[in-house]
């Protein structure tokens, strides 16, 4: 079953995406544009803090190279050094500018020269810094260090000898220095540096480097103290604000470096508000355009909702004149209008057409009283006709049997014996009287059969045995026209369930007229065969034929054709009409086929008994067959 939908969906099915797709595409594009700007926005910023942070990479790459290459002048001088003193290490520390404390360290992390007398003694085995030289042996950064409190210094260690160690302090505040850069702290564009553990070891904003000495938090710190290079947007968790990183590792420090800025999306506040306020109108003109569709929708579905409604309440109600009013459309559509005008004139003709089949079926009613009553009054006179018939056979045949008595006497009379002509006269009373008799009951059996009073007596019959029958019994008069009977049945012919009085009567009657309408020389053939549930019978002759006036009134008791040479043979007329009327009480149909000069074909078919079984008597020997 297809889906139903109201007029109003339809109509916003339809307007809709008219109205929709537009803004829709609009925004998309707006949005497209928006994004596009923001990832070359992005794509730049990228390329300046790469461009940044190399450069910041390089110069603290250049510092820390320095000083460890004064670092490894003096470890490599120191063995030369006689003395070893402690002088030697001040003077070292204040030409280098670089260094605050050169220490001169054993093994067993125990310093023995020192710039700074009192760090003489000091014991570093514990620090992080001295584990991991001693565990690899080789040059040692010790990231940031607090050497007094609100003071952060790097360790470089490097080997002196198998026994000892240089051990320099390297100030942040040279690196600090190098990396400042008042512009890119005014774009709050940062390139900077943290350790291992994600504390910062130069930034260039003094505040960040002085109070949020920490920066593992930051996403991008994370993501360079696991050893990764790359970029990334993150939202920074001190500020709120959306940036933009780069980041990597720095050499073999196993620091990193990391520079960010600003994201795209916060540096172009202005594109993103009017790109908001573009899609704000756009939203705004989206949801007019829906209200506005739906008003138009409303409006072109309300009236036909009304009208519906009012063609609903008519139907309800008996049709009558002057209510078509009611389907007038309150609208000032002129399309609407017209559909109104014409389903009032409509309803209007509707109206019309009912009174006058009312005033009609009226008439029709009182006829209709009027034919049952001439039907009942047939019927009375049919019922009247077939007793006057029954009485009128019962009465005749007394006398006629009477007549036949005394004719029959008058013929077999020894004294005095009748003379020729005398006996001719009584052969003619005779025959005259039977052919009287077999009249009257024909008329009685029709009666019998219109009242439905006709018995019959159902049995399986044997249809080769009673055509022989038939056969013999006018093979005479046939042979005495110079007429051929033949007959083709078939070998397992079933048996027949009919009254055998009644298809005797068929029989006789179809063969009888074949015999006088056909002339001398011709021939007549029956035949018969099995047809689903029935037999089929024919009688076919090589007669006169039959006009096509003949064969639309054929079948009308006391029918007799106005051709001489049908009025020229005696007949009744009703014999045609009876065996209709038997055959189809038998359940049964009968038809002809004829033309004039061609002879005639009457077929008709009777029930088959169900369990058919083919007389045992020999088919060849039947007289039926040797014709």
């Amino acid at each position: 079953m297809k889906r139903q939908l109201s007029l109003k969906t339809l109509l916003l099915s339809a307007f809709l995406p008219v109205v929709i797709l537009p803004i829709l595409l609009v925004a998309l594009a707006t949005q497209s544009q928006y994004h596009t700007e923001i990832r070359s926005v992005e794509a730049n910023i990228e390329q300046d803090l790469l461009i940044t942070a190399r450069a910041r990479e390089k110069i603290l790459t250049v510092l820390l190279v320095n000083a460890v290459d004064q670092a490894r002048f003096l470890a490599s001088a120191w063995p030369d050094l006689d003395g070893r003193s402690n002088r030697v290490l001040a003077d070292f520390t204040y030409r280098s500018h670089a260094f605050s404390q050169v220490w001169v360290v054993s093994r067993q992390g125990q310093v023995r020269f020192s710039s700074d007398p009192a760090a003489i003694g000091r014991t570093i085995a514990s620090e992080p810094y001295w584990q991991v030289f001693t565990r690899t042996g080789e040059i040692t950064y010790s990231a940031s260090e607090e050497e007094v409190p609100g003071r952060r210094v790097i360790r470089i260690v490097l080997p002196i000898s198998p026994q000892e160690a240089l051990v320099a302090t390297y100030g942040l505040a040279q690196l600090q220095n190098a990396i400042r850069d008042p512009q890119t702290i005014q774009l709050k564009r940062y390139a900077y540096i943290v350790d291992q553990h994600g504390r910062v070891i130069a930034h260039p904003d003094e505040r960040v480097w002085a109070e949020r000495r920490d920066l593992s938090v930051l996403p991008p710190v994370q993501a360079a103290m696991a050893g990764r290079s790359g970029t990334m947007v993150y939202r920074d968790p001190f500020t709120g604000q959306e940036r933009s990183a780069v980041y990597f590792p720095m050499g073999a420090t196993g620091w990193a470096v990391i520079a960010s800025q600003p994201s795209a999306s916060t540096m172009l506040v202005s594109p993103m508000v009017a790109n908001q306020r573009n899609l704000l109108i756009l939203a705004a003109g989206l949801v007019l355009a829906v209200w506005m569709t739906a008003m138009l929708s409303r409006r072109l579905a309300s009236p036909v909702e009304e009208f519906s409604r009012r063609l609903k309440t008519l139907t309800t109600e008996p049709i009558r004149p002057g209510q078509a009013e009611v389907l007038t459309m309150s609208t000032g559509i002129i399309e609407y209008r017209q559909v109104s005008a014409s389903a009032q004139a409509l309803y209007e003709a509707l109206a019309q057409t009912i009174a006058t089949l009312e005033a009609r079926t009226s008439e029709l009613k009182l006829t209709n009283e009027q034919l049952e009553t001439s039907v009942e009054a047939l019927k009375r006179l049919d019922h009247l006709r077939a007793d006057f018939l029954n009485a009128l056979s019962h009465d005749l045949r007394i006398p006629l049997t009477s007549i036949i008595g005394y004719a029959e006497l008058l013929q077999d009379a020894q004294e005095p014996p009748l003379g020729a002509s005398e006996q001719e006269y009584v052969t003619h009373v005779i025959e005259a009287c039977h052919r009287m008799e077999n009249m009257l009951e024909e008329l009685l059996d029709y009666a019998r059969l219109e009242v439905g009073r006709i018995k019959l007596n159902i049995e399986p019959v044997d249809a080769y045995a009673l055509l022989d029958e038939t056969f013999a019994f006018f093979r005479p008069l046939a042979e005495q026209k110079q007429i051929a009977l033949h007959a083709e049945l078939p070998e397992d012919l079933p048996e027949v369930m009919v009254d055998p009085d009644r298809l005797r009567q068929i029989l006789n009657n179809l063969i009888s007229n074949a015999i006088k309408y056909t002339p001398p020389g011709g021939a007549i053939t029956v035949r018969a065969c099995l047809e689903g549930p029935c037999v089929a019978f024919e009688v076919q002759d090589t007669g006169y034929g039959l006009s096509d006036e003949d064969k639309q009134h054929l079948f009308e008791k006391f029918y007799r054709s106005s051709r001489p040479e049908i009025q020229h043979e005696k007949g009744s007329g009703i014999g045609l009409a009876l065996i209709k009327g038997v055959i189809e009480a038998h359940e049964g149909h009968i038809e002809v086929e004829s033309k004039l000069g061609k002879g005639s074909l009457f077929r008709f078919t009777l029930p088959a008994a169900e369990a058919a079984v083919p007389s045992a008597a020999p088919r060849q020997e039947s007289e039926a067959k040797r014709s």
